[in-house]
């Protein structure tokens, strides 16, 4: 690849692999498509402009955020071809992206998403402004609901972070916002040298995260696995 280090695997979908790159190296927000085929390895095409959304039959959906909406395209799985714009939004593909998911099977998989503006939705915001405190975060927040839970991690300066050598402590929060009590905190990374996107996932009930980048680690949200089996 192009750039070895900054990217992540957006979906594997038939014999293809979707990958993302990222809008800056110290920021989580993906940005641009490479379309690489299973078998052989072999680059079948690239968009820098765009950013993955989902795919669906012969198709891989994505959107552009303008100033005051996203504009959707459909391109063409194995050629890259852009075979359908949305101009007015990405709205109308709603029906066509929970059709994916659905045919999908795997619906309860869920994954972290930047706070925009610093800011939570809803009641969110105190629980973060809580649990932040006065650290002054680097790269941003992520941030899942799932039930009552409220899971976050964010980056701060490490002790032996210097000018010349930034080194950051990546946190991991769970938060009952029900009960509004901190379940659990832990660092789950060390002195890495930038922000690590896509900390953390939560499947069936289970948050899922990588201990010291060696030690898959898996938690019982209570409560949250017997809703989702039910």
């Amino acid at each position: 690849m192009n750039e070895p280090w900054w990217v992540g695997i957006e979906a594997v979908h038939q014999d293809m692999v979707l990958v993302h790159g990222f809008e800056q190296p110290d920021m989580p927000g993906h940005r641009g498509i490479e379309a690489w085929k299973l078998e052989t390895g072999e680059e079948l095409w690239r968009n820098e402009e765009t950013t993955f959304w989902f795919c669906y039959g012969e198709r891989v959906y994505s959107y552009r955020t303008l100033f005051e909406r996203r504009v959707g395209y459909a391109f063409e799985l194995r050629s890259g071809t852009v075979v359908e714009t949305f101009e007015n939004g990405i709205e109308e593909l709603f029906p066509v992206r929970k059709l994916a998911v659905e045919e999908a099977g795997d619906d309860q998989l869920q994954f972290p998403e930047p706070v925009q503006a610093d800011r939570l939705p809803g009641g969110l915001q105190s629980f973060l402004e809580r649990e932040v405190g006065n650290k002054e975060v680097v790269g941003g927040t992520e941030y899942l609901a799932a039930g009552p839970y409220l899971i976050m991690n964010y980056h701060v300066r490490s002790r032996n972070s210097t000018p010349e050598s930034l080194k950051l402590d990546n946190h991991l929060a769970i938060i009952d916002t029900k009960e509004g009590v901190r379940l659990f905190a832990d660092v789950v990374s060390r002195e890495s040298s930038a922000p690590v996107p896509d900390s953390f996932f939560v499947r069936a009930g289970f948050l899922y995260f990588i201990k010291d980048q060696r030690t898959l680690s898996a938690l019982e949200l209570p409560g949250l696995s017997d809703e989702v089996s039910s």
